[in-house]
């Protein structure tokens, strides 16, 4: 089950004039990658390291990526 991003939620408050034009559109799927580049940015500089190998590798407790797509994709 995904969540309502406040993009989803501001875009199905407003009246159909503005989002059934495909200006509208545009500018909704805008602001959704906008969004969802902030939230993994935002995530991204919380990561918790779970394991460095000889090499320097570093392995990360989750993807910020994959976990946007998963909460917020439908």
């Amino acid at each position: 089950m995904s969540k309502q991003t406040a993009v989803d939620f501001i875009f199905s408050q407003l009246p159909s004039e503005y989002t059934t034009t495909r200006i509208g559109f545009d500018v909704y799927q805008q602001a959704k990658e906008m969004d969802k580049m902030q939230r993994i940015e935002d995530m991204s500089k919380m990561q918790i390291i779970s394991d460095v190998d000889f090499d320097g590798n570093v392995t990360f407790i989750f993807n910020p990526e994959q976990y946007y797509n998963e909460t917020f994709n439908k």
